[in-house]
């Protein structure tokens, strides 16, 4: 592996090759590609939250000017269903409408306008079935089935050492509940598809911002009737996702549209309002937890019991292996003998949840790390010296009994955001405020482990102008990860980096790179970016050998040229040696597919070694709050993580930077409320967001002393860990400042007023 005195690449702070047309507005976004001859196609949607459809009437709509006509379960040549994991969700309501906003059927139009209009003209008419909005009721054996199977989806399990001997064992017991909140990704681009007739050869194109085009290929060939490989998936410039774009929205909306396009034979599109996305697309689970953790006098801690219970809506989605990384992560990063973990996944007639940046670790994130607050009050402790204690470090034992290897930097995170913190200087308190510091740590498995089997593929050709072109079936939506790869690509080929381009994802060319979820792109994909870099420079070096008449051992690859270390006047350019493989007809493209290291993982017992790295990280928050209104203003977050090797220090400083403002909003102010199972604020009027203003200052330090075994260059991901664990932070800084502890999510200025005048009474 290299040093990082070796690289003249990887490491460096580069600019995106789209940064420039994007502060510019170029960017062509899906719905700038609609094609004027296009027809719009608007939903049908429950208006009840269970409820059987006793009779559809479309005769109100199809009056209506310039309305074509209406599709639905009947007109699905194949499988009527777009579930991710398990078929439960259809793409048309199969006779039971199980939450608001169910599709039940499609209106096709020639504008968009008059096919919203349409939809809303269509009369249905309900026999409402009773409802079950609790996930903790919808457990009950009397409860009402939403879903034949019962309500229970799936129960997860750790089962390590005795518990009940380790509560015996303990000095002090601390046993709290916690609760959080259902969250909306709210990305800039409300939802989009657009949809391509059959071609001459039968293939069906979708275009979408999409994150798992590969799975939307697999929905959109089930729904049709037809084999994958006549399905084409290409990316469009996507306007944010962190998870909504990676479940059925996407598989549904991909489907309704090439239905409906293969049924009219002409482009078919959709494009949501604001509110109508808010509505259509899935949300962050909301948990219930119970923890119950034991620790001596000395603050070891010897045993924790925890229950989760995840409201994963009316449909299940990536509910299940949300809850299998969230129950893996449940105790937070500490060495603990004795843990007994039990976690469901629970049906309701809610909005379905599904993947949301961070996939279940900022709520168990936020119960580990308050849980070590209270255990650290209760034994007038300081809490980083408690979790200094008991955190994890190089070849120690996690909950589920993975022992770890070298890369873990947590020590060094938390020392850094410690004395950092330790080192500010704030302007002086104004009267009626108070200041508090609160500190948190984590750690966050690199891709899918548990989740599912994992690899992924890339293609790199060397055109014969010398320049570079790099696929990946990964979806670039914000990140900025795929150009990371570009670095990587660049650094092994001896490229400067402005000779390699990234091009948008295309099923129809690229090898299987599965969905791009999980914080993937940067160990998957960078992966498969180094695998397919080196073969190919491989090959590149077998030809460049017959040409300087010199081994292929003794070159190296530098500044767009291939050159030999012992004769230095020895040297051919890659433009040169591109076009003279051209004319001998040698092919400078190569495609190939990375594997993931196999991980051992006991899903009975919830034991053994889930991931194969793990990202370990620390944030420090400094917050005043308003005595007067309990409103929390947050001053200052220092961020340190051990992402390994950074590939781009300023994509990667980008990444912590919006996770944290997407992790403020979390602790502070986002809610998507519910009454009777409907969204009462899916608009960005009524469901706040972190802006500018409510964003503080942020710190981003990397410790890179412990690069991983697996990613490339010793990199780790980055994405995700930076979400889960502000919350945590900023609710400790809360209690520092006020004495008010904070259990249920959000953070909101009425329940720390709440609390601080409760206190005043007591």
């Amino acid at each position: 592996m290299k040093t990082g005195q070796d690289f003249s690449t990887v490491g460096r702070p580069v600019a995106r090759e789209d940064a420039l047309d994007k502060v510019l507005g170029r960017p062509i976004f899906t719905a700038d590609l609609i094609p004027q001859d296009a027809v719009y196609v608007a939903l049908v949607r429950s208006t009840r939250p269970h409820a059987k459809i006793l009779r559809i009437n479309a005769e109100p709509a199809l009056k209506i000017k310039g309305m074509i006509r209406l599709i639905g379960k009947d007109d699905i040549p194949g499988v009527n269903n777009i579930g991710c994991i398990i078929p439960d969700k259809p793409l048309f309501s199969d006779g039971i409408v199980r939450c608001f906003g169910d599709p039940i059927c499609a209106i096709l139009a020639e504008d968009r306008k008059t096919a919203e209009e349409g939809a809303h003209a269509v009369e249905v008419e309900y026999e409402d079935l009773p409802t079950v909005f609790s996930p903790l009721e919808a457990m009950r054996p009397d409860a009402i089935r939403i879903h034949p199977e019962g309500n229970v989806v799936k129960h997860i399990k750790i089962r390590k050492g005795d518990i009940e001997r380790g509560f015996r064992d303990s000095d002090v017991i601390v046993e709290n509940e916690y609760r959080t909140q259902m969250q909306e990704h709210a990305p800039i681009e409300p939802d989009v598809a657009l949809a391509m007739p059959p071609d001459d050869h039968g293939i069906v194109t979708i275009v979408g911002p999409w994150q798992c085009a590969f799975d939307v290929q697999d929905s959109v060939a089930l729904v049709l009737g037809l084999p994958p490989n006549k399905v084409r998936v290409r990316q469009g410039q996507a306007g944010g996702a962190f998870g909504c774009r990676s479940d059925e929205n996407e598989n549904g909306l991909s489907a309704l549209t090439a239905l409906a396009s293969s049924i009219v034979r002409k482009p078919v599109a959709i494009v949501m309002s604001r509110e109508e996305s808010t509505i259509s697309h899935a949300k962050r689970h909301p948990f219930f937890m119970k923890y119950k953790t034991g620790a001596k006098r000395d603050g070891a801690l010897i045993a924790e019991e925890i229950e989760i219970v995840s409201d994963t809506g009316a449909y299940v989605s990536w509910g299940i292996n949300v809850l299998k990384r969230a129950t893996v992560h449940c105790t937070g990063p500490y060495v603990i003998p004795n843990v007994k973990a039990d976690a469901y996944c629970v049906y309701t007639n809610n909005p379905y949840t599904s993947a949301f940046r961070g996939f279940g670790c900022p709520q168990v994130h936020f119960a580990a790390e308050s849980q070590m607050n209270c255990l650290a009050d209760s034994l007038s402790m300081d809490p980083v010296v408690l979790r200094k204690k008991n955190l994890l470090r190089p070849n120690t034992q996690t909950s589920t009994g993975q022992v770890l290897g070298r890369s873990v930097g947590l020590d060094e995170c938390l020392t850094r955001v410690a004395d950092r913190l330790g080192s500010i200087v704030l302007p002086p308190l104004e009267e009626g405020f108070g200041r508090g510091v609160g500190i948190a740590i984590g750690y966050h498995g690199n891709s899918l482990g548990p989740e599912g089997g994992d690899r992924c593929g890339a293609t790199v050709t060397i055109r014969s102008d010398g320049h570079v072109d790099y696929m990946i079936g990964l979806m670039e939506y914000g990140t900025g990860s795929t150009f990371g790869h570009a670095q990587i690509v660049a650094e092994t080929l001896g490229m400067t980096i402005d000779r390699v381009h990234v091009k948008p994802s295309d099923t129809l060319v690229l090898p299987y790179s599965g969905p791009t979820v999980a914080s993937r792109s940067t160990v998957m994909g960078g992966n498969a970016a180094l695998l397919v870099s080196r073969r190919l420079r491989e090959r590149i070096s077998r030809e460049a050998a017959q040409i300087l008449e010199c081994s292929p051992e003794e070159l190296v690859f530098a500044d767009n040229s291939v050159h030999s270390l012992r004769d230095k006047s020895k040297s051919i350019s890659i433009q040169k040696l591109a076009s003279i493989c051209r004319e001998k007809g040698i092919s400078l493209s190569h495609s190939e597919i990375y594997n993931a290291p196999i991980t051992d993982w006991d899903e009975e017992k919830g034991l053994g070694s889930p991931y194969f790295d793990y990202t370990f990280g620390a944030i420090g928050a400094l917050v005043d709050v308003n005595l007067g209104t309990g409103y929390p203003k947050v001053r200052k977050i220092i961020a340190a993580y051990d992402c390994g090797k950074v590939i781009n220090p300023l994509s990667a400083t980008g990444q912590v930077e919006g996770a944290v403002s997407q992790g403020l909003g979390y602790a502070i102010m986002e809610e998507m409320c519910t009454k009777g199972g409907s969204i009462v604020n899916p608009n960005l009027a009524d469901y706040f967001v972190c802006t500018a203003v409510d964003s503080p200052e942020v710190e981003t330090l990397f410790v890179e002393e412990y690069p991983s075994e697996h990613g490339p260059f010793g990199a780790k991901c980055i994405a995700e860990p930076p979400l889960d664990i502000v919350a945590p932070a900023v609710v400790q800084a809360i209690w520092s400042a006020t004495g008010v502890r904070i259990r249920y999510l959000p953070a909101t200025g009425e329940k720390i007023l709440s609390g601080i005048e409760g206190n005043k009474r007591s």
